[in-house]
């Protein structure tokens, strides 16, 4: 859901305020997944083609359990934090933050072991 849409929501009281997290955790975990193709073994495996193209290879990313595992306010701006990436990985936090920013959410993505 985009923030335009979001906010909206909030102000016919349709969603609470307090629903960003969930939505922001929601859109960070779709985004990972979409890094994966389905794999009949697996289950999933990585989109090799995708994650060059977006130069995430070059990221020490563990990616059997990528995920979103939590989104906070802090200062008015939203953290969202990614488990099972090293804290460096540039490229994956910035794939994630402009799409984020492409549909209008202001989040900062920190990636942790």
């Amino acid at each position: 859901m985009k923030k335009k849409e979001f906010d909206r929501f909030v102000r016919l009281g349709l969603r609470r305020k307090e629903d960003a997290k969930k939505i922001i955790q929601s859109l960070v975990n779709w985004l990972i997944t979409s890094l994966y193709v389905p794999d009949k073994d697996l289950i999933k495996a990585v989109n090799e083609e995708l994650i060059q193209k977006l130069s995430l290879d070059m990221d020490a990313i563990n990616w059997g359990d990528l995920k979103c595992f939590e989104v906070e306010e802090l200062d008015g701006r939203w953290i969202a934090y990614v488990d099972e990436a090293d804290p460096t990985a540039y490229n994956l936090r910035r794939y994630l933050q402009s799409w984020l920013t492409k549909w209008g959410w202001d989040v900062e993505v920190i990636t942790e072991w």
